[in-house]
């Protein structure tokens, strides 16, 4: 092999290598702000489990395509090089994103779960209440001012 073709293979092996560090980086910053907003929301997500669904099932389909993306950008031996020395795959990183996202939709559909029951349980006492013979909506009665002798 050349020195130039040697040159150019080395800077498009660089460039690949980057494009996926970049993926990586992200994915991992990704992962750290799912872990901060878990964390500082705890107690809203226990108070609002639908919430916490939500956000949990949101970064897993990120988490999902960041590791569909470093599948795709997986640095390999360019097409300008004539041989590689080392051009296996370690798709370790991202089958770990993968795990990391199963791990989340596992969040997610615990409180999903959640939210059901708590809606259930609210639809249960509503239907007691009914049941009883008791208003399901608080209602305020006005009554009129005393009234007053009528001067004539």
């Amino acid at each position: 092999m050349s020195n130039a073709n040697y040159s150019s293979c080395l800077s498009a092996l660089e460039a690949e290598i980057n494009t996926y560090e970049n993926f990586v980086y992200l994915s991992l910053g990704v992962t750290l702000i799912c872990s901060i907003i878990r964390s500082a929301k705890a107690e809203k997500f226990k108070e609002n489990p639908a919430l916490g669904a939500k956000v949990l099932f949101s970064f897993a389909i990120l988490k999902v395509i960041l590791g569909i993306i470093l599948l795709s950008v997986f640095p390999g031996c360019p097409e300008v090089c004539t041989s590689c020395a080392n051009s296996a795959h370690h798709y370790i990183y991202p089958t770990l994103v993968f795990g990391v996202a199963f791990s989340y939709f596992l969040l997610g559909n615990r409180y999903r779960k959640l939210a059901n029951a708590q809606a259930a349980v609210v639809a249960a006492e509503e239907e007691d209440d009914d049941d009883e013979g008791n208003l399901m909506v608080e209602t305020t009665t006005t009554t009129s001012p005393p009234q007053g002798k009528e001067l004539v």
